[in-house]
């Protein structure tokens, strides 16, 4: 119920103003001025009936059809997601912010794009979809540096900041927040700079540094007075998150404090959601001090206000803390009746969290009671939702998932060998065929000789090529057994056995479910010389998040991938990335003592793609001694070393391997950077 942050005003305040951003040049003619006017009216009527604010956005989208204006029908598909934004159909906003896009970025519209794209980013959020929102953000983040724009670039680097906050990635997010406030305050954007130092208050209360939390939230909260006589509900949040950092410090006086002024904010301008929610929080406030009846009061009324906006989570919410009031004034039963209504309420809306406090609460009273028959009942609920999933399954899963991948890894070991097999006997077969058609025609005029010799060089040369085929298709299958060795597997199994033995079901879980779907694509692409980058990337994703798992989040990885690569067409042999950035993590990122941070760029370049890799590790100069494979990186770097030469024989020349040792001003390494090229392969 403490919310530190309500920017849904923020998203809607900086969507309103595309239309501006995107038009450059004033419409003349008669339909354009009518497309125009219609959207007005759209947007007048987004915040007082949605549907028709629709019918308005159809009208103008039918009217720009009609007269083939491509810009007036993105703008229409613009406003039609807004209004479902504006409805919570995030589904529906996502297919209309992509048509919009795709229209915006046909027509060289970059900066109406870029505002569409961040857009998009804020919605994926509101989905739960967090990889297409970081894909969103980037390529917005990235067109708003080419078009030099500072706000738009401000409010990106806020938004990634955001996506790395819900993450729980405190330094990525504080990264990406202090390069908002930088361009804030170049601009003087105060709105901005406010909401920027309240979510970095924010990082800090959530770490438990309260005199940090407590110094942004109170420098957001004086420059939002000083510069601007608006924005009410951003002064009322702020005096809200004061507050809390007041109450989870212990200062319950200050707290109090707070809370009333907050209060009197949102009593002001009759924000009841804001008014409900000080009201539970005063009541928590109080129950916590002892002062019961005070508590009651400020529950009681925050439940008439809830019930007045219809909000069942909220009303299960002060139900669950009225039973704990009464539970403190020792009214048992009152607190039992009130709990058990508030339990169902919650098992209704399927609130596992919510249903967790109340069986707590509820086997606490009956405890106290001595009716322990109920409190073993509701202690034996509480558990059933903490543990949703016993150890003994987590165990049969991960014995039934080694079983599977040693037969699959048989299975496919036999097939490729079959295959190998079949191929050289066919060209054994063919170049029978060639030596006895050179015999024959040895005796033949000097112009069939010329012919049959040139003939046999073209044979030759498709051998020659087919050797190579042979050669890389094994350097699949050692890549394939490079990245799947023992080790590695033993390490992922002995994460998952520390999880369940520390009872983090839900890690887990998390982590078997990552390892089982790496296994299983690395097992499938390794049958292709060659698949879609898309592939190969969300592969080599899976790996990094089971490094990530496994190293506690000790790094970030990063991808940049060229808008202009259709990543479903273009082709790139299958396996190749990962070494490189086993590499980065094993023998860079592993030994910092600080975050590591690794990169992947793809850029098209003519016929090739550029591919680099770049981490902020120790260096390929600082001794490992605590390698437990040392040779692990010398043969993973030449085999794969080896497979872009056979590459490169096959489909063309490209950039060749090249392996930077970058260095801080001081001398000390600083990282290192792979780069290399890989031709297209449609």
């Amino acid at each position: 119920m403490k919310n530190l942050l309500l920017l849904f005003f923020f998203v809607i305040g900086n969507a309103r103003n595309l239309s501006s951003q995107t038009t450059n040049q004033e419409i003349r003619t008669k339909d354009s001025l009518k497309i125009k006017s219609i959207y007005a009216e759209a947007n007048r009527y987004l915040d007082i009936n949605t549907d028709t604010a629709r019918m308005y956005a159809i009208n103008g989208i039918n009217l720009s059809k009609k007269t083939k204006y491509d810009r007036g029908i993105a703008n229409g598909y613009f406003y039609m997601a807004l209004s479902y934004y504006t409805d919570n159909k995030y589904d529906s906003t996502i297919v209309y912010y992509q048509k919009s896009s795709f229209l915006f970025k046909k027509i060289n519209a970059r900066k109406a794009n870029a505002v569409i794209l961040n857009n998009l980013g804020e919605t994926y959020v509101k989905n739960g979809k967090m990889d297409e929102a970081f894909s969103s953000y980037n390529t917005a983040l990235l067109l708003f540096e080419q078009l030099g724009q500072k706000e738009g670039i401000a409010r990106t680097c806020f938004n990634i900041g955001l996506v790395f906050k819900l993450n729980g990635n405190y330094k990525a997010a504080t990264d990406y927040f202090f390069r908002s406030l930088q361009l804030s305050e170049s601009i003087g954007d105060t709105v901005k700079i406010s909401l920027t130092l309240q979510e970095i208050g924010s990082i800090n209360l959530r770490q438990k540094r309260y005199a940090e939390s407590l110094k942004y939230y109170s420098e957001a909260l004086a420059i939002i007075q000083k510069n601007s006589s608006e924005n009410l509900s951003i002064k009322a949040g702020l005096r809200c998150n004061l507050a809390i950092v007041y109450e989870q410090s212990g200062n319950f006086e200050k707290a109090e404090e707070n809370y009333n002024e907050t209060f009197s904010m949102y009593k002001k301008y009759q924000n009841k959601p804001g008014m409900a929610n000080i009201l539970l929080n005063l009541g928590e406030l109080n129950n916590k001090r002892g002062h019961y009846d005070k508590a009651l009061k400020f529950n009681v009324e925050s439940y008439k206000i809830s019930q007045q906006l219809n909000d069942p989570y909220s009303i299960a919410f002060t139900l669950y803390n009225r039973g704990s009031i009464y539970r403190g004034m020792k009214q048992y039963d009152k607190s039992l009746i009130i709990s058990k209504d508030a339990l169902n309420r919650a098992k209704k809306l399927k609130n596992m969290p919510l249903m967790k406090y109340i069986a707590e609460e509820m086997s606490i009273a009956y405890d106290t009671l001595r009716d322990y028959k109920n409190a073993y009942k509701y202690h034996k609920l509480l558990k059933t939702i903490s543990d949703s999933l016993s150890n003994d399954e987590i165990t049969r899963k991960i014995t039934t998932l080694e079983l599977q991948y040693e037969f699959d890894k048989k299975q496919k070991i036999a097939e490729f060998a079959q295959k190998q097999r079949e191929i050289i006997y066919e060209a054994r077969l063919k170049r029978q065929r060639i030596m006895v058609k050179a015999f024959l025609l040895s005796a033949s005029l000097l112009v069939l000789l010329l012919f049959t010799g040139f003939s046999y060089y073209r044979i030759k040369q498709k051998a020659k090529l087919r050797g190579l085929e042979i050669d890389l298709n094994r350097s699949i299958q050692q890549a394939l057994s490079q990245q799947m060795n023992p080790h590695f597997i033993f390490n992922c199994l002995n994460s998952i056995k520390a999880l369940i033995l520390d009872k983090k079901v839900d890690d887990a879980e998390k982590y078997f479910g990552v390892f089982a779907n790496l296994m299983r694509k690395n097992l499938e692409y390794s049958q292709y010389p060659a698949i879609p980058i898309k592939k190969e990337i969300e592969t080599l994703k899976l790996y990094v998040e089971l490094e990530q798992l496994r190293f506690k989040n000790m790094f970030e990885f990063n991808t940049i991938i060229d808008e202009e690569i259709d990543q479903l067409s273009y082709k790139i042999p299958s396996l190749l990335l990962q070494p490189f950035v086993e590499n980065a993590i094993i023998h860079g990122i592993k030994n910092k003592t600080e975050e590591g941070s690794i990169s992947l760029e793809l850029v098209l370049n003519n016929n090739e793609i550029f591919c680099s890799i770049d981490d902020n590790g120790v260096g390929r100069q600082q001794p490992n001694e605590n390698s437990t494979n040392k040779n692990h990186k010398s043969y993973g770097t030449l085999l794969t070393k080896r497979r872009l030469e056979l590459i490169y024989q096959l489909y063309g020349n490209a950039h060749g391997l090249s392996i930077i040792d970058k260095k801080n001003p001081n001398g000390t390494a600083a990282g290192t950077r792979v780069e290399f090229g890989i031709p297209i392969i449609s």
